[in-house]
């Protein structure tokens, strides 16, 4: 099972961009962002893999 220390997660509100996302992500060297609702609830965890799938899932390309 993976665990991951929540002082060390990078946490964001729900209504961040899959854009800002990612770019969080590479600026951070993050593979995981904890996403909270308004209430600060745990909502989901957006992962590189996730990214991935996104891309190949709308075929985006460099020069998209």
């Amino acid at each position: 099972m993976l665990t991951v220390k929540l002082g060390s997660a990078l946490i964001v509100l729900k209504s961040i961009t899959v854009t800002e996302v990612s770019q969080l992500c590479a600026t951070k060297r993050m593979d995981c962002i904890l996403i909270v609702d308004n209430e600060e609830r745990p909502s989901r965890i957006f992962t590189a893999k996730d990214m991935a799938h996104r891309v190949h899932r709308l075929s985006l390309t460099f020069q998209s």
